[in-house]
């Protein structure tokens, strides 16, 4: 018998029109889709064992894919101090956060900072696309550099494109997400105390993700 080998998904350069093609034009829209295409269950089994047969759950996470605003052709999303705008300025950029796009993986975000953030392994980038192909995936969910133990929350000005991430906190405690459930009134998040494990809450997606229509 003949082993299969799987094809290495390439690394590909910023693309100005990929991050408006392959990315859902707000986080409300993206988390409708979430929703109706029951992702969850996909992000808990295959997606998961992917995360930790790599060991990279501590580096990156998955993330929605949807873009805070619309950027030119010579912008990109950069985030600094906890804050993200459209700038022309990429000097000591990084990638943060990737998209997988016609067989390849491409970079939309980016923080700026004079310390370079981790790059995704190469086998760890492969089987992840395919997974994410085969589930039909790629247009909803995206890889991203993993604070790791924090759960951000983002509020965006579209007039000024300006968006900022805030650390979810309450009391001086940080939370940290341990799952979703979907009630009648909707989807709830449970967030945890990383010191009191009996510390369970949940709270709406909104209030994780304050981004605007």
């Amino acid at each position: 018998m003949t082993a299969t080998t799987t094809t290495q998904i390439p690394s590909a350069p910023y693309d100005h029109n990929i991050y408006h093609i392959a990315t859902k034009p707000s986080l409300h829209e993206a988390t409708a889709t979430f929703a109706s295409r029951n992702v969850q269950h996909y992000i808990n089994t295959v997606i998961r064992d992917c995360f930790l047969k790599h060991q990279v759950h501590k580096l990156f996470s998955v993330c929605l894919l949807h873009r805070h605003f619309d950027l030119g052709p010579n912008e990109r999303n950069i985030e600094e101090k906890g804050q993200a705008t459209a700038s022309t300025d990429w000097d000591n950029t990084h990638a943060c956060s990737w998209l997988y796009h016609n067989g390849s993986l491409f970079p939309y975000e980016f923080k700026r900072g004079m310390v370079a953030l981790p790059t995704p392994p190469g086998d760890f980038v492969t089987e992840l696309g395919v997974i994410l192909q085969e589930h039909g995936l790629c247009d909803i969910i995206g890889l991203q550099v993993y604070e790791y133990g924090v759960v951000g929350m983002e509020s965006t000005d579209h007039g000024k494109r300006i968006s900022n991430r805030v650390t979810y906190k309450s009391q001086n405690t940080i939370y940290v997400v341990i799952g979703v459930t979907k009630r009648t009134s909707g989807t709830k998040i449970l967030i945890q105390n990383p010191d009191a494990a009996d510390q369970i809450y949940e709270v709406k997606m909104d209030d994780l993700c304050l981004a605007s229509s």
